[in-house]
């Protein structure tokens, strides 16, 4: 978001991870090494720490 290249830099999910998982019913590791989405390089980015922290499922969990 704010162009940093290098340094400190947290990998971010664009979907979040645990809602993939539980959209896609994933239960065991095959399955989650099977579901293409989970690993779509697509979904992610990197960003710095206090970019990382403005995103709204900072440090969140999928609550049922």
């Amino acid at each position: 978001e704010c162009g940093q290249v290098g340094g400190k830099l947290n990998a971010h999910h664009i979907k979040q991870f645990a809602l993939i998982v539980k959209e896609n019913k994933i239960t065991t590791l095959q399955e989650a090494l099977d579901c293409y989405e989970l690993w779509n390089f697509e979904n992610g980015q990197t960003l710095c720490i206090p970019c990382h922290k403005k995103t709204d499922s900072y440090l969140k969990k999928i609550i049922n």
